[in-house]
């Protein structure tokens, strides 16, 4: 049984420098924004974003993790009403393997993004507030083309304490989607819309789709 709506959060991935326009069509799907920028030791520059609706107040700002001396980044997390929100932006496969400082191999920085997350998200499971974690997953859920091994890090880390509301919706390219939003056991969520890449008069909103889910507390029984 549910009862009680928390509120509207988005899911979406922009490049540096993106326009205005992009966070200005989540703000009319969510109607609240915030976004926090890390600049790292070597002075290089990351970000992460949330999108909901509601009053958000950024209580913890940018969460940082490191692993074997190695910086983690991308996190963000702030409460909205009753609502605390998690922003995420898991690295894509080949970050830094192509291109970039070219020194690392396919989805190493994405695994070791995912070793640090519980030391994120794990202060949160004893707040009043229910948890979202929302953001550029970087990976289709269900599994299709990622390594085996990949996926059954993203399971253990985090689908078997979460559920992904945004599981099994495609996109129109024809995958399962890449970004996501996922509820803990206290609130429910159901997925409103899909974010297209393109806007209706053609301009680039991002290199994949994003996504709005409605999130509803549950009732005790």
């Amino acid at each position: 049984m549910e009862n009680g709506l928390l509120g509207l959060v988005g899911a979406s991935w922009a490049p540096s420098g993106a326009s205005r326009r992009h966070i200005r069509r989540l703000e009319r799907l969510t109607l609240s924004f915030f976004s926090r920028r890390l600049t790292s030791p070597r002075g290089r520059r990351y970000s992460s974003s949330v999108v909901t609706r509601g009053d958000l107040s950024l209580r913890d700002g940018i969460q940082l993790a490191r692993k074997k001396q190695i910086l983690i980044f991308r996190f963000v997390s702030g409460v909205t009403g009753e609502l605390r929100v998690v922003g995420v932006c898991i690295p894509w496969r080949d970050i830094h393997v192509r291109t970039g400082r070219k020194d690392r191999k396919s989805w190493e920085d994405h695994l070791k993004y995912l070793e640090c997350l519980p030391t994120v998200i794990d202060q949160y499971q004893g707040d009043a507030q229910p948890v979202v974690i929302a953001g550029d997953f970087n990976q289709r859920i269900p599994r299709q083309t990622q390594p085996q091994r990949v996926y059954g890090m993203l399971e253990q880390i985090l689908l078997e304490n979460y559920e992904v509301v945004t599981s099994g919706y495609w996109d129109d390219i024809g995958g399962y989607l890449i970004d996501h939003i996922a509820t803990d056991g206290r609130c429910s969520a159901k997925t409103e819309s899909i974010i297209p890449m393109n806007t209706e008069d053609g301009e680039r909103l991002s290199d994949h789709h994003g996504v709005v889910a409605k999130i509803i507390r549950k009732m005790a029984l």
